[in-house]
């Protein structure tokens, strides 16, 4: 709807100056994290454990369809991020707190110890 078309166009633009100006790019040496097949490993299973004891499957791909929802596909040849998509960026304000996002900072809550 022309709504919804609003709604998007306002989100857009908000998480593209949330890209330009939070988050690092590949071309900077402030992404020098190791990342260890160990580490993901662990990770997984971290969230592994948290979908089993707490059931909250559904909640979490929610939480990720929403993240990932506003890909701007006019954006692809860039640099990661952005082009948006799921990077995480629904964890920051003005994004979790847009009505769409209404219950997801609970599942930001639950994947808090793994990092």
């Amino acid at each position: 709807t022309t709504q919804h078309a609003h709604i998007n166009s306002r989100i857009l633009s908000k998480r593209s100056a949330f890209q330009q100006n939070l988050l690092p790019s590949t071309s900077s040496t402030s992404l020098n994290m190791a990342v260890t097949k160990e580490t993901l490993t662990g990770a997984k299973e971290m969230i592994d454990k948290i979908l089993h004891d707490k059931a909250c499957g559904p909640i979490l791909v929610r939480l990720a369809w929403h993240d990932s929802g506003t890909y701007d596909d006019s954006l692809s040849g860039k640099d990661w991020p952005a082009a948006g998509g799921a990077i995480g960026s629904i964890r920051f304000e003005p994004e979790i707190k847009h009505g769409a996002n209404a219950g997801l900072v609970n599942a930001i809550k639950l994947l808090e110890p793994v990092k």
